[in-house]
């Protein structure tokens, strides 16, 4: 098979007439030949797309996103069922092993659909917002539910652990801060008058960043909840709805509805480089472990690998037909991605 890729290659190179499909050929073709000969024989086209080489069902009739375990050992898939009945709209999350892709537990019977998922630093519990507001707290194994803690008026689109006993939640209208023993949490008061889409905490900072409706981005002190004295410039136009830490804990991404990843130095919040997609929006953004590498989805079915220090777009993952809930890297090599139907697909990069 290798020899025939490798004739098959050399073939179309050497014919004058069909040279200008590659315009990137200037002096040397046959150093062409040799890499363009290995991306086929690795499952990756001559445009820079890679073949799926897996394809899983999630089990989810609507999957609105995946997160890894911070061990990278347990993959968490969220979302809900769109079927009828007393069946519609009920919150799912299933638990996989990330190396076998068997799965490990599962929910049911939540009332509303899952729409944010984050595990705990040391993995032994998650943490869900769902569409009505609720936030649920779980024993990973077995997918226990501990405690359900109420008070956001609308879905809560983000959710992430502070802590051993503290959670933060965002919902459009507030940010919460909770004491899971309490059940009582405390409403971030500042002047922000627009609408909350996610939040992060900045690693080793006692800071929360918080991406608007509008592009802006704003910071919150998690002493007192007060808005912070430092400003972020604006370089979003549009809804920041994605936001990743790099595992450098230097620097984190930040993405947009018209396709725009900004990479940020948040010792000064100055933005080191700006990733363009075009227009299509981001649904998702995520690191790999060395933090060299991005992965980023869009609505329009999308996965692509960015290298982050260049700032270059160096593979396009194209497989899927639905918009992209999720891609996380499983390894360095190794890519899993979910779209909105619940088609998940493995990629192995070169």
């Amino acid at each position: 098979m290798k020899v025939d890729c490798w004739i098959a290659v050399k073939h179309l190179l050497l014919h004058e007439n069909q040279l200008m499909r590659f315009p990137m050929i200037r002096y040397s073709p046959s150093i062409y030949e040799i890499a363009t000969c290995v991306l086929v024989i690795l499952g990756q086209n001559a445009n820079g797309q890679i073949r799926p080489f897996g394809t899983h069902d999630s089990g989810l009739s609507q999957v609105v996103g995946i997160s890894l375990s911070k061990d990278q050992q347990i993959l968490a898939i969220f979302g809900g069922s769109s079927g009828a009945g007393k069946e519609a709209n009920q919150g799912e999350v299933v638990l996989l092993n990330s190396a076998s892709m068997k799965k490990i537990a599962n929910s049911s019977g939540h009332k509303s659909t899952f729409t944010s998922l984050a595990f705990s630093e040391d993995d032994s519990q998650i943490a869900t917002g769902a569409n009505d507001g609720s936030v649920t707290l779980w024993k990973v194994k077995g997918l226990q539910s501990i405690i359900t803690l109420e008070g956001h008026s609308h879905a809560v689109r983000a959710v992430f652990f502070i802590g051993q006993d503290s959670l933060c939640t965002v919902s459009t209208d507030s940010l919460r801060i909770w004491d899971v023993k309490t059940k009582k949490s405390k409403v971030v008061v500042a002047e922000i008058n627009e609408i909350f889409v996610v939040a992060v905490r900045v690693p080793k900072s006692q800071l929360i960043l918080i991406g608007l409706r509008t592009g802006e981005m704003r910071l919150v002190e998690l002493g007192d909840l007060s808005l912070s004295k430092t400003k972020i410039e604006r370089v979003h136009r549009k809804v920041v709805g994605k936001v990743a830490t790099n595992p450098d804990q230097k620097s984190l991404a930040t993405a947009d509805g018209e396709g725009k990843i900004v990479l940020w130095d948040y010792s000064d919040w100055s933005p080191t480089q700006t990733l363009s997609n075009g227009q299509d929006d981001i649904r998702c953004v995520n690191y790999d472990n060395t933090g060299q590498l991005l992965v980023t989805g869009s609505e329009h079915a999308n996965v692509d690998i960015w290298h982050v220090q260049s700032g270059k777009h160096l593979l396009l993952l194209d497989g899927h037909k639905a918009p992209i809930t999720g891609a996380v890297f499983l390894s360095k090599n190794e890519v899993l991605s979910s779209d909105a139907v619940g088609k998940m697909i493995r990629w192995k990069l070169p």
